[in-house]
């Protein structure tokens, strides 16, 4: 895979860890081999995919690996993720990487990854000095006014950095006595900076960040669990530190105030009826220290540590679920922010008469909610404070509270989810943040200077929304893609890199894609989407040559079709509720608009009648599916009806001598119909709640038709022409498309790229 150059203006490292290679069986031992590295990790504290993430990462070390490989190891979610079904593609990059042998297809009966493009790591600066998942980061001011980054493993290492250069201040720092998944730093009363560590059951232990030496006793708290581990500075210059504290059972849940240095408790707060997820600290009136507390229970409570009583009335954030994070910072006030179960970024204003909240994220965003904002941040930008959030997608997200909307594109890097982060600045001034990372990595983003230079990154975001094949006039069957960078890109799916540059910066995001020929036999791409107009792009040169105007809001398909005389002729469905129907070669519309949906048009699907002449079928919100005579625009008979939900696909296939039509819908079924009579002949019903989104056919066997459908939740399934299940693999990742390629692959359209798949036929 290709590698782009820096825009960032620090000289940052590639993604690396510092293991060398282990020993590695052969092949055939594998499966015990992982088993046998299993038992030497608590997995209990770290999921089986943070568990196969490591053991990748021990595999392979940070030698370079060949493009192909290093292609499909890219693409970490498939992998630490893996199935039985994907157990030989595991096995095929360890013979890969220890015997030279290129990943082959031994089995084609099994599942297998054949390539994957994702979306380019952002430039950051990787610390690696931990051999274990980094759990937390501080920061605190080291000698001559240096900022400096501690972090912790969740081993009990831990490790001070220079944030400027990534270079390690000291020697690494390990604490035998436990698990450590908390960290704060303090300084006492001989300037001494002290590192407070400790895991879920304590103790909280004591180290000097600069000589590494164990500090005096450790504090004990008995029979409770620590969630959170803050440390502050009280109005007379005294550090204390803020344990979240709840019985295992979280029955009962407070806040511990404490001097670190006499080793007492100065303070307890109660009120929250579940775990204690975050604090912040900040200045409230009469720059008096507050805190602020977010918790399971989905509230927020503001405290006076130094009264040891909560200040004003407690915040009850809107929805479901309790609360993940919080981050404060001062605009008019007090203003704090806070993430959701439900993958939301809530921002709150306290102190007014009604609270005030506003979500960053759309609730009926269905795909950011599944991946949202675990964790948020607050840091100053250029003009005003920005906040940064991370969830399980493990992307880190830049946003301006002043606007709600998300800032450039996503910072990534990290192999694994992210567990901490934190704020600090260049000698410059210039504002930093700081990950920590199941990866068993820290590191460090310059967020402005990537932010300023996102049009200099060659893929800006790879979510492969919409896809198609396209067979150009020499054979070569490409993939083209369009995605949230507004472009629309042309691939080899054998090597996953960029056939072309990209074709087009389109106004607004392009979700329909259709390819036809010209009477000389030149290969156009048709394109329509959210700015409500239909492109036609010549692939040879990358240029416009068409532009078909006649819709007035957001066109969500297009298809070709040729009439009786072999005219050419396109067709689009609009969210305005009307299909059209197009001359491509002139521009202009063909008849009046279509209608007899009562709303948004969302699928297109066109094919050749066995008593001849072309037909389209039309679906929407409704779920009923239409059927029109295209050369004449009339209806025939009346809707198919049996979805209750959006119909997400309509795909027509060949059986016998006669066509059927194939549908799926987000009520979980996927209907077969008899297009000239609208009689339903075969229904399938998924048992779980997740949703079809796509329907594509699979032509490799010309005489035994097969229906592939996709799902968000990361399902594809194979069906026969009776709707009868064939297969099922799931890629544990958000699938947005699929389309099928003549040799019997597959091309996955997934949320940051896209992968070739071949599949059991």
């Amino acid at each position: 895979m290709a590698r782009h150059e820096s825009p960032c203006p620090i000289e940052w490292q590639e993604c690396a860890v510092t293991k060398e290679p282990a020993p590695f069986p052969t092949v055939s031992g594998i499966e015990s081999w992982l088993k046998d590295i299993a038992h030497d990790f608590t997995l209990g504290w770290i999921g089986i995919d943070e568990f196969i993430t490591l053991v990748m990462t021990h595999a392979f070390g940070r030698v370079p690996l060949p493009p192909e490989v290093a292609g499909i190891l890219t693409a970490t979610h498939l992998l630490r993720n893996a199935s039985s079904e994907d157990r030989q593609g595991i096995q095929q990059l360890a013979t890969a990487w220890f015997t030279d042998q290129s990943p082959a297809i031994t089995d084609p009966t099994r599942w297998h990854l054949r390539s994957v493009v994702r979306t380019p790591g952002t430039p950051s600066l990787a610390l690696t000095g931990h051999n274990d998942v980094v759990t937390d980061i501080t920061t605190f001011i080291g000698p001559n006014d240096r900022q400096l980054l501690a972090s912790t493993g969740l081993h009990g290492t831990l490790c001070v950095w220079d944030p400027e250069t990534g270079e390690q201040v000291g020697d690494t720092i390990t604490d035998r006595h436990g698990l450590s998944e908390h960290l704060a730093a303090f300084t006492d009363s001989n300037e001494r900076v002290l590192l407070a560590n400790a895991g879920r059951r304590g103790p909280i232990r004591f180290w000097d960040a600069i000589t590494g030496k164990a500090h005096e006793k450790p504090l004990v708290v008995h029979d409770k669990i620590l969630t959170v581990l803050v440390a502050f500075t009280t109005d007379g210059g005294s550090p204390r530190l803020a344990l979240g504290l709840s019985a295992p059972d979280s029955s009962h849940v407070e806040i511990q105030i404490w001097d670190p240095i006499a080793r007492r408790q100065t303070g307890l707060l109660t009120g929250h009826t579940n775990q204690v997820s975050g604090i912040t600290v900040f200045q409230g009136p009469g720059d008096r220290v507050q805190l602020a507390s977010a918790s399971f229970d989905g509230t927020v409570r503001i405290w006076d540590p130094g009264a040891g009583k909560q200040v004003g009335n407690t915040i009850t954030v809107p929805g479901l679920g309790g609360l993940h994070g919080i981050t404060s910072w001062q605009e008019d006030g007090l203003r704090l922010a806070v993430t959701t179960d439900e993958g939301m970024l809530q921002l709150l204003t306290p102190g007014t008469c009604h609270q005030q909240t506003a979500p960053l994220v759309d609730r009926n965003d269905g795909a950011r909610a599944v991946r949202g904002p675990q964790g948020v941040l607050s840091f100053p930008g250029p003009e005003g404070i920005l906040l940064a959030s991370h969830g399980p997608d493990d992307l880190i997200r830049i946003w301006d509270p002043s606007t709600g909307k998300q800032m450039g594109t996503p910072l990534r890097g990290h192999l694994s989810s992210v567990r901490a982060f934190t704020a600090l600045s260049s000698h410059s001034g210039r504002p930093l943040l700081a990950t920590a990372s199941i990866d068993r990595t820290v590191r460090i983003w310059d967020p402005m200077s990537c932010l300023a230079q996102r049009d200099a990154v060659p893929w800006e975001d790879a979510d492969a929304l919409t896809m198609e094949t396209i067979t150009v006039s020499d054979g070569t069957v490409l993939l083209a893609t369009a995605g949230a960078d507004d472009t629309i890109r042309l691939w080899d799916p054998t090597s996953g890199l960029q056939a072309a540059p990209p074709l087009h910066k389109f106004a607004a995001l392009q979700t329909a894609l259709t390819t036809f020929t010209d009477p000389d036999g030149k290969t156009l791409l048709a394109s329509a989407g959210g700015d409500d107009v239909v492109h036609i792009l010549d692939l040879e040169t990358g240029q416009l040559s068409k532009t078909l105007v006649g819709h007035t809001e957001w066109i969500n398909a297009i298809a070709v079709f040729h009439t009786s005389q072999g005219a050419t002729r396109l067709v689009t469905a609009s969210e305005d509720a009307t299909l059209r129907i197009w001359d491509p070669f002139t521009g202009k519309q063909i008849g009046k608009p279509l209608r007899n949906h009562p709303d948004a048009m969302e699928q297109l699907a066109t094919w050749t009648a066995p008593s001849g002449g072309p037909r389209i079928a039309s679906a929407g919100w409704d779920g009923a599916i239409h059927v029109w005579n295209a050369e004449t625009g009339q209806k025939l008979d009346v809707p198919f009806r049996g979805h209750t939900d959006l119909v997400t696909g309509i795909v027509p296939f060949p059986h016998c001598d006669d066509i059927r039509l194939a549908s799926t819908s987000e009520d979980g079924t996927l209907r077969i119909w008899n297009p000239e009579t609208g009689q339903q002949l075969h229904m399938a019903k998924l048992e779980s709640a997740t949703q079809f989104w796509q329907i594509a056919l699979m032509t490799a066997i010309p005489t035994r038709p097969q229906l592939i459908t996709s799902e968000l939740s990361g399902h594809l399934r194979i069906w026969d022409e009776h709707a009868n299940l064939l297969h099922s693999f799931d890629l544990k990742t958000c699938l947005w498309n699929v389309v099928p390629f003549p040799d019997g692959t597959l091309g996955v359209g997934l949320d940051d790229g896209w992968a070739v798949v071949r599949v059991p036929v």
